[in-house]
């Protein structure tokens, strides 16, 4: 019978980015974007599958699963690392999706950040969201940042995470990490708290409601550097999602309010590189100015793009010119390009033109 580790050591060896533990199947594991079984394990029937998932959790834990039939919690497995695990219930028992935690944050330079996301960093004050899809590595991009900021300024640092994946260590700055449920009951009563410690710049790990969209404004409105996420795949509709969260009669305000804290937006997506060896980031950048505050003041989102296509020089740039420009670069393939573009009859024109 597998237990976890055996498990967790093959999928590490095979270099998976996630590992899928599923009810009727053997273990599953996803790397360079593609999905295949784990070999040298059977499938798990649904007692199977418990097991191994509750062998990881801890007493509170399974609680806590027991009560609300999901959980988001991290664990270190010895020899392999820390692990990120998401546990829902299904149909037939227990569902798990875990993903080996990096032993330490990447550099600006291993993520390949052009110099305007690198900039962030050196922002004393505003909003800057980092966005995609699950799975496209925007808590490792927050992260990031924050480091940086942490190795360049001395400033008191405020997260709530949900988990906290990477234990930050001060170096010129103060650090106050704090995950929901173990440190706090929910972002927003997290976020409540920040307005009391002081902060100089807060990481937010996701928008969720707007309970914690409106908390995010409040306190980057008064005074602090904010970064968070949202689960959107553009520009746009990263502001019109955090606009729609709140009732209509507050839309206006709501616009008026994020044009004047938000400072950028950072939209990703993850490809697999052609040459097999891993994945690469496609990211859309845009950077506040007065044509792109004016179109969110006046609830004219479209405009955003034309915006961001003027704003090269800012060294802003849309999705499907980053996906673009990996394809020029043979960085990635253009079936793959295709697969992840926002416009592909446009995307495959230009592609035609490069040829």
């Amino acid at each position: 019978m597998a237990d976890l580790g055996s498990v967790l050591k093959a999928a590490v060896a095979q270099k998976a980015s996630d590992i899928f533990l599923v009810v009727d199947q053997p273990p599953l594991v996803r790397f360079n974007g593609g999905m295949a079984v784990l070999q040298g394990f059977p499938p798990m029937n649904g007692q199977d599958t418990g097991r191994l998932i509750l062998s990881s959790l801890f007493e509170e834990q399974r609680r806590i699963l027991s009560e609300n039939l999901e959980l988001d919690c991290t664990f270190t497995a010895p020899g392999l690392g820390r692990f990120r695990m998401n546990v829902t219930t299904q149909q037939k028992g227990l569902h798990a999706v875990l993903r080996l935690i990096p032993p330490t944050i990447p550099t600006p330079e291993e993520l390949e950040f052009p110099e305007a996301l690198s900039a962030l960093a050196d922002l004393p004050r505003g909003l800057v969201l980092v966005t995609g899809p699950a799975g496209s590595g925007r808590s490792t991009t927050l992260l990031c940042l924050i480091e940086q900021i942490n190795r360049k300024r001395s400033a008191h640092i405020v997260t709530i995470e949900d988990p906290i994946e990477y234990f930050l260590t001060p170096r010129h700055s103060v650090i106050c990490q704090r995950e929901i449920g173990t440190h706090t009951k929910s972002y927003a009563a997290g976020l409540h708290s920040v307005l009391k410690q002081n902060a100089d710049v807060v990481l937010v790990g996701e928008i969720l409601d707007r309970e914690s969209a409106e908390a995010v404004l409040h306190i980057a409105e008064s005074g602090p550097l904010v970064l968070s996420s949202m689960s959107t795949t553009d520009s746009m509709h990263t502001v019109e999602r955090l606009v729609n969260l709140f009732p209509v009669e507050q839309h206006r305000q709501i616009q008026l309010r994020v044009a004047s804290n938000l400072k950028a937006a950072i939209s990703q997506v993850l490809l697999p590189k052609a040459d097999g060896q891993g994945m690469v980031a496609a990211r859309e950048i845009l950077i506040m100015n007065p044509a792109i505050e004016n179109a969110i003041r006046e609830g004219k989102t479209p405009q955003i793009y034309p915006a961001i296509e003027a704003g090269a020089k800012q060294g802003m740039i849309n999705m499907d010119r980053s996906i673009l420009k990996l394809v020029r670069g043979k960085t990635v393939t253009a079936q793959a390009a295709l697969e992840k573009s926002h416009h592909p009859e446009s995307l495959q024109s230009a592609m035609a033109a490069i040829k």
